[in-house]
């Protein structure tokens, strides 16, 4: 990896117009992306620092040609310390309990999952199908996984899709319940999961991209200590 060459450029020469911003930014948001039934881990772990993520069957990168506010960044599961207001969303869900399974489609997961889509992006259930879901967030070319949060009563209020990589564990997308949402459970599942890491032996816990200016992306740079990826390399922060 010296130098940091771009490691997957051999499968993603091509750009593609995705349309507006997600992130609010002006411009047209362009990216490279290829789809592969397989990719080894180790290779992806490397290729988050260059900017590629995955949904699903598909792998992007960001390359929109006048902006660059995309950048990785990952957390030091083993270091991670909390703030004031994060440990008070820690006792906040003191109550709940979370569990890594393997990443299967249920009814349960699914449901809930639909509920968030539609509070929280507008998207109704006819809008998103099975298919969809399974397409989206279940098929995965590499090792991933699916922590599950559940209440004393045993009901499922998060769910947290998971890459399981050499060193560390990449969030692909988190949910929940949402009338739960005055407990935080993003913030919360931050800590979760990189207990989770730890467990696993595992250093780093990614969590995609910190856009400034973008309030549903920024707050990422909150958890600390953490690293950003900056022309394929990790530096401290």
């Amino acid at each position: 990896m010296e130098d940091h060459p771009d490691i997957l450029e051999q499968f993603a020469a091509t750009r593609y117009d995705w349309g507006p911003c997600p992130y609010g930014r002006p411009g047209t948001q362009l990216v490279n992306a290829f789809a592969c039934e397989r990719l080894d881990g180790a290779l992806y772990e490397r290729a988050l620092a260059l900017g590629w993520r995955r949904s699903g069957m598909i792998f992007y990168r960001n390359r929109c040609p006048a902006c660059d506010a995309c950048v990785p960044l990952r957390v030091d599961a083993g270091q991670l310390a909390a703030t004031k207001s994060q440990r008070r969303v820690s006792r906040l869900n003191a109550d709940l309990s979370f569990s890594a399974g393997i990443q299967e489609f249920t009814e349960e997961d699914y449901a809930l999952f639909s509920r968030y889509l539609c509070a929280r992006h507008s998207v109704g259930r006819d809008g998103f199908t099975r298919e969809d879901y399974r397409r989206s967030y279940i098929e995965s070319p590499v090792e991933s996984a699916i922590v599950r949060y559940r209440k004393s009563d045993g009901s499922l209020v998060a769910l947290s899709f998971l890459d399981v990589l050499p060193d560390g564990l990449s969030s692909v997308y988190f949910a929940f319940e949402p009338e739960e949402g005055r407990r935080s459970l993003g913030v919360h599942s931050v800590f979760a999961d990189s207990s989770l890491a730890r467990g696993l032996g595992k250093r780093w816990y990614y969590l995609g991209f910190r856009v400034a200016g973008c309030k549903k992306m920024e707050y990422k740079a909150h958890f600390a200590p953490h690293e950003i990826a900056t022309g394929g390399a990790w530096r401290a922060v």
